[in-house]
């Protein structure tokens, strides 16, 4: 699992940039997002930066536009990103977009 963060090379747009311009706080969405892709993807820190920079980032950003009262807390986020990874068709998207950042 990813314990070290790399520091993010896109804070205007993809997963962070999204989330702060959708309202929510950078580092909490950007922390809730790292454990459910680790534990489903288990990559570097250095893939990670560069899935949660990935252009197909934003749709999870954006995703949590959905979770009921916005993404409040940390938990909530996490879950809800989980569940998301539990759908196939964001897996999939997931895990092209991990290939890409050349993870597993």
């Amino acid at each position: 699992m990813t314990s070290a963060i790399v520091p993010s090379a896109n804070e205007t747009w993809r997963f962070r940039g999204t989330g702060h311009q959708n309202g929510y706080r950078r580092d909490m969405v950007s922390e809730a997002a790292r454990n459910p892709l680790a534990t489903a993807f288990d990559p570097t820190p250095e893939q990670m930066r560069e899935l949660l920079d990935a252009r197909f980032a934003r749709h999870p950003a954006d995703d949590l536009n959905f979770i009921p009262g916005g993404p409040v807390s940390r938990r909530a986020s996490e879950n809800h990103i989980m569940a998301c990874l539990a759908d196939r068709c964001r897996r999939n998207r997931s895990e092209q977009a991990v290939r890409e950042a050349g993870g597993s």
